[in-house]
């Protein structure tokens, strides 16, 4: 989008009991100027032509939301499978441009999962959506207990942790080592 129009698109998703998204809602305004800095971290897609499973849960559609709009228009071959999980039916982000995407790019396939009808994500919805799993690069992005619950059921089903990229939307978890430490304070 910057790239075509200059412009860069926030998404922010309000959460009324947090402190920066509901004064962000009541300042700023429509044409403002923010400034922002260039985008920082380790989330990015790799460069392979690998398939690609993401799986995004509530307002971790966000970074995907981007990705797939870049994928789409460079990686016309690569089959990216999209698994897109919110609490209710009517609360999937995007998905307007997500369906406008899917019928311009067939190798871009989105699936739309309610947990409140068809449970978080599984054994199941992994096979019967997305069989090849274990050919492709596989990015998770959401709250940090679906990650968690994903990672482990990916793992047990040998995907390889190096095929496997986390983007956490809220504090990621503290690994405790499995050795004892003994250290002075």
């Amino acid at each position: 989008q910057y790239k075509q129009q200059g412009t860069i698109r926030l998404t922010i998703r309000v959460q009324e009991n947090g402190r920066i998204t509901p004064v962000l809602k009541r300042t700023l305004m429509a044409g403002q100027f923010v400034g922002i800095s260039e985008a920082q971290g380790e989330f990015t897609l790799n460069n392979t032509h690998k398939e690609t499973l993401l799986i995004a849960g509530g307002s971790g559609i966000t970074p995907f939301q981007s990705m797939l709009e870049e994928l789409s228009h460079t990686s016309r071959n690569q089959n990216i499978k999209l698994i897109y999980y919110a609490r209710n039916q009517n609360e999937h982000l995007f998905q307007n441009e997500l369906e406008t995407l899917t019928k311009n790019h067939p190798n871009v396939d989105v699936v739309y999962i309610s947990t409140a009808t068809s449970g978080r994500f599984s054994n199941q919805q992994l096979n019967r959506h997305c069989p090849d799993y274990l050919n492709r690069h596989i990015y998770l992005c959401g709250p940090t207990e679906m990650i968690q619950s994903t990672r482990q059921i990916l793992e047990q089903n040998s995907v390889p942790k190096e095929n496997i990229f986390l983007e956490y939307f809220g504090s990621a978890p503290i690994e405790a080592p499995n050795t004892d430490i003994e250290g002075r304070v």
